[in-house]
């Protein structure tokens, strides 16, 4: 079922709408949340650089929400939004990145669905936004703040989760991949991915590729 019908049932201006539907979105997200048992703090300030934190275990996760209205979800930070934002105001508007934000909540408003990605990821895929065909692999992952166990064997925990993995040497990660049964060469760094042309993302470095690999394995 489609909430589309129910939008803006009261009539609002559609400028204060969209103000709110943002704010809903982070309503929904923090329910989400709350049901698998997480505990989150969220922002007191409007302006604040992300949305909340999101604590598993001891560990801390900044997390910004972003709800989606129509089949593609914005994954951009320092836009104008709202009626009482001037349109000749400088947009500002950037890619979340992992120095802000280590986690992206999107939630589809239609429905309530979830998608959590790693921040890194947004500077692979550098599209200001995503159609939800892209992002389907992180649909309703909430597991992932936890680690990753496979066999009883933690392979990594919960800090290696935040902390991602594009950063670590490349040896580290073609020791993960090793590990992890990944196949990859210094020559061939295309990746199976839905949504983008061809289904597929090319022209990667050997990390981006090994990152995208990785995460997808884990997920």
């Amino acid at each position: 079922m489609s909430w589309r019908d129910y939008f803006n049932s009261a009539g609002l201006p559609p400028g204060n709408y969209r103000s709110i539907a943002g704010y809903a979105a982070e309503s929904l997200a923090i329910g989400r949340a709350l049901q698998c048992g997480y505990n989150l703090f969220f922002k007191a300030w409007r302006d604040s650089p992300y949305d909340g934190v999101l604590d598993f275990d001891g560990v801390l996760f900044r997390v910004e929400i972003k709800g989606a209205t129509t089949d593609s979800l914005s994954v951009t930070s320092g836009g104008r939004a709202g009626a009482q934002i001037s349109r000749e105001a400088e947009d500002r508007s950037h890619i979340i990145s992992p120095q802000q934000v280590d986690i992206l909540i999107g939630v589809n408003n239609l429905n309530g669905d979830c998608y959590i990605i790693h921040t890194e990821l947004l500077s692979i895929f550098n599209q200001q936004s995503l159609s939800l065909e892209k992002i389907q692999i992180f649909k309703e992952k909430w597991h992932i703040f936890k680690g990753y166990t496979r066999n009883g064997q933690q392979l990594f925990t919960t800090n290696d989760i935040k902390v991602g993995f594009l950063n670590r040497s490349l040896t580290d990660l073609q020791n993960i991949a090793t590990t992890l049964g990944i196949q990859f060469s210094s020559t061939s760094n295309t990746v199976n991915w839905p949504g983008f042309r061809g289904n597929r993302l090319s022209n990667l470095t050997l990390a981006q590729f090994l990152t995208l690999e990785i995460w997808k394995r884990i997920l």
